[in-house]
């Protein structure tokens, strides 16, 4: 009995932090010592369990309706492009021509690609692709940007694409199977009426034993990833309409508009930035996170882009996964040379 009241509490606790993140957050940066922290949020707990009842309860009654009805007005909508990628740069030019030709291969009519800083002619390098209107780019100025460049791509270009994927430039979404990856994406969102985005799993390649960067192309290079169930393959990324995405707080997820939520692809709620329920039944997001050794060490000078971070060294041995070989890629070798 004891057990069930702690598992009903977590829960709790779990829809109060979800409901309430953004003040959670706040409260979070605004208190380092860890007692004024349990004490502040103690004091704020009975205001974010009352905001978490009403936001449910208008969530599951209005704002359903009015996403429903949004939606099915814009089934009927003609959009500039189906899919949109969106992703934030700091000195990636070495790998960026490759990423953008594969999902110009796959089916993706647009990339929004915010600049952050870069030294390493990053333009130059996108130029054609940019010239020929794939590319939109974008100088973005300043430390640990990625969330505010995810919003402004959403308030800027958010009435011309159907979707928007939200991405990192080693971030590949793959449909399993042979199919455009737009039109994976629409099937997958309109089993749900209300559905705002699509949650999609991480599979982490590892360094295949790679020591220094090879040759070749990083999809044909690294075939080694983790197993299915891996814990770090609970992360996901999202493919949002942006016209119901509130405000970007996690390079994983939004805060969408009252009665919109992620969904997974089985259709089933998507909450916050994991998925336990890993499917890669019809869509994945390719993580080639670590590379080689010497690749991630470059990583590390480049810090993260979301906070001022860099990653240490442990975050590699903790992420090199190569328990599998996956050559799912290969059959794109191709078409991205195609493009390149």
């Amino acid at each position: 009995m004891q057990s069930i009241r702690m598992g009903v509490f977590k829960t709790i606790l779990f829809l109060c932090y979800e409901r309430n993140i953004k003040l959670c957050q706040m409260l979070n940066k605004s208190v380092k010592n860890r007692i004024g922290k349990w004490l502040l949020f103690s004091c704020c707990f009975p205001y974010m369990l009352f905001r978490w009842m009403f936001v449910s309860f208008c969530e599951r009654t209005v704002g359903k309706r009015n996403v429903v009805r949004q939606n099915l007005r814009e089934r009927a909508q003609d959009f500039e492009d189906e899919l949109a990628v969106v992703a934030i740069a700091k000195n990636e030019a070495f790998y960026i021509r490759e990423w953008i030709a594969y999902y110009k291969a796959v089916g993706v009519t647009k990339i929004y690609l915010y600049d952050n800083e870069s030294e390493d002619q990053l333009l130059d390098t996108v130029r054609d692709f940019v010239e020929e209107g794939t590319v939109v780019y974008n100088r973005f100025l300043g430390k640990s940007r990625q969330l505010e460049a995810y919003n402004d791509a959403v308030k800027k270009y958010g009435e011309t694409a159907r979707y928007m994927a939200f991405v990192d430039c080693d971030e590949f979404l793959v449909p399993t199977a042979d199919r455009p990856l737009p039109e994976v994406v629409s099937e997958l969102l309109l089993q749900v009426p209300n559905a705002g985005g699509l949650g999609v799993n991480w599979a982490l390649y590892g360094s295949s034993g790679f020591e220094k960067r090879q040759p070749g192309l990083i999809t044909a290079t690294y075939l080694q990833r983790g197993e299915d169930f891996a814990w770090q393959n609970f992360h996901v990324k999202t493919i949002v309409n942006p016209r119901l995405v509130k405000d970007y707080i996690s390079p994983h997820f939004p805060l969408y508009v009252t009665g919109a939520w992620s969904v997974d692809s089985k259709g089933h709620r998507q909450r916050l930035w994991y998925n336990h329920d890993v499917d890669f039944g019809m869509i994945r997001c390719n993580h080639y996170f670590c590379k080689s050794r010497e690749e991630f060490a470059a990583k590390q000078s480049r810090g993260m882009a979301d906070r001022q971070e860099k990653y240490d060294f442990h975050k590699f041995e903790e992420y090199d996964l190569n328990e599998k070989r996956d050559d799912n890629m290969l059959r794109y070798v191709e078409g991205i040379k195609r493009f390149l």
